[in-house]
């Protein structure tokens, strides 16, 4: 029987001008959405946040991702920015294939 698709969704609003993640722990996707809303927004990983993602934007990634590796900033001091990611999870079966750990 196939695996049907898991959908996740997280939402997070800025609440200082410190570079933040979405989530605490690995999480794999197929594919990501990345929506940006209220104010713009910085992301990139731990060293730099340096791709521009204006409000009402969205962000897509197809190849597998972890959203962990992200970093989320906003553009501008003070304008707190909401960053929702909703998108496809990798199956424990697709991790295998592609030498990802389960846990």
């Amino acid at each position: 029987m196939p695996v049907l698709p898991t959908l996740y969704r997280n939402s997070t609003t800025a609440t200082s001008d410190i570079a933040f993640k979405l989530v605490k722990k690995d999480t794999w996707f197929e594919s990501i959405d990345v929506f940006i809303y209220d104010n713009s927004a910085y992301m990139g990983d731990l060293r730099d946040q340096d791709v521009l993602i204006t409000a009402n934007d969205i962000y897509y990634l197809l190849h597998p991702v972890n959203l962990h590796d992200f970093y989320f900033k906003n553009a501008i001091a003070g304008n707190n920015t909401r960053v929702v990611a909703a998108g496809v999870l990798l199956s424990d079966s697709r991790k295998r294939q592609l030498d990802i750990p389960v846990v």
